[in-house]
């Protein structure tokens, strides 16, 4: 004969269980956060520090070391004295005396934000030619820039929260010599600067500027400054396709200006322009040794413009003038 279990007594051990699911529940997520929240304190111990330098050195294949790192919610990441050693090419060696990133979610129109502060100070490194890099497959040249301006046209990717970003680094000094030829190419007093104010609504501005040294000869300045506005359509999708683009950049021997947009009536304009004489001793510590000595100017103008079937239309001119080449490798 079955055995009849009362209505009530089941009543109250399903409660009974549901009562110890949930409270073993909160204090699940009751530990998570006290992990979550621990985790600056325990990220801050010189144990944990200590794992932290022997997996980045084994990664880095290299000493990495720093004088002080600390983290919090309320201040971020502050990191002094970081030291990469020496190790394989191309980046010999480096230094950061600061970096500082602080981090900020808000709310705001019904929409998540994230704000990043992020200031990099004391920047140096040791550089020299790395190993030749495998050989890629061989490609038509024309189906490769079709297929690279294909897929352009088509990223298209949700934003899912707004972002504000600035990012401040300088001073940097960057150090390249070939140990074959002893050429030394320096850019000093180097500042880069960020300002996204906000991704979907605002325009993103960023520049560059270093002071460039060739062989021990002071040369011009290398400067680059742009503005990208329209990367966020309406409907808060990233579309690069539909990006206004104002660029100037410039160093020894080359300018390059770009303005305008694909999807703009007047489409895009680039402009190129080549002294090949400074260009070639300006980059002299990175050509190869058997490079020919080039005279006269190079100028290239692009006109192109995407319609409404994402098919694009491009008007490439060249132009030259008093070029040779004399010297270099022999046959």
């Amino acid at each position: 004969m079955a055995t009849l279990i009362p209505r009530t007594f089941r009543t109250h051990r399903l409660a009974r269980v549901l009562w110890l699911g949930g409270s073993a529940a909160v204090i699940c997520l009751l530990l998570l956060a006290s992990l979550v929240a621990a985790l600056p304190m325990l990220l801050s111990t010189s144990s944990v520090q200590a794992i932290l330098r022997q997996q980045l050195s084994k990664s880095f294949q290299r000493q990495v070391d720093w004088a002080d790192l600390t983290l919090s919610w309320s201040g971020g990441l502050a990191l002094k004295g970081l030291k990469l050693g020496t190790g394989p090419a191309p980046l010999l060696s480096g230094n950061v005396g600061e970096a500082i990133a602080v981090p900020r979610f808000s709310y705001v129109n019904g929409r998540v934000r994230l704000d990043l502060l992020l200031r990099i100070r004391t920047v140096a490194a040791e550089l020299a030619p790395g190993p030749p890099a495998p050989p890629k497959p061989y490609q038509e040249p024309l189906t490769t820039i079709a297929k690279a301006l294909q897929k352009f046209e088509s990223l298209d990717r949700p934003l899912p929260l707004d972002l504000g970003v600035t990012v401040t680094i300088e001073p940097m000094r960057l150090q390249y010599r070939d140990p074959r030829t002893g050429r030394e190419l320096t850019m000093d007093k180097g500042t880069v600067r960020l300002d996204l104010p906000s991704l979907a609504d605002r325009p993103v501005t960023a520049g560059f500027r270093g002071n460039l040294t060739v062989d021990g000869k002071r040369l011009e300045a290398l400067n680059l400054a742009l503005e990208l506005k329209q990367l966020v359509s309406p409907e808060r999708r990233i579309r690069p396709a539909r990006a206004y683009v104002s660029a100037t950049a410039k160093l020894p021997g080359a300018m390059l200006t770009i303005d305008g947009g694909l999807k703009e009536p007047g489409g895009m304009h680039a402009l190129l322009r080549l002294d090949l004489p400074r260009l070639t001793a300006a980059a002299g510590p990175l050509l190869a040794p058997a490079m020919p000595a080039m005279l006269g100017s190079v100028a290239i103008d692009l006109h192109a413009r995407s319609d409404t079937t994402h098919d694009l239309h491009a008007t490439l001119e060249l132009t030259g003038s008093r070029i040779a080449l004399h010297g270099g490798a022999t046959w």
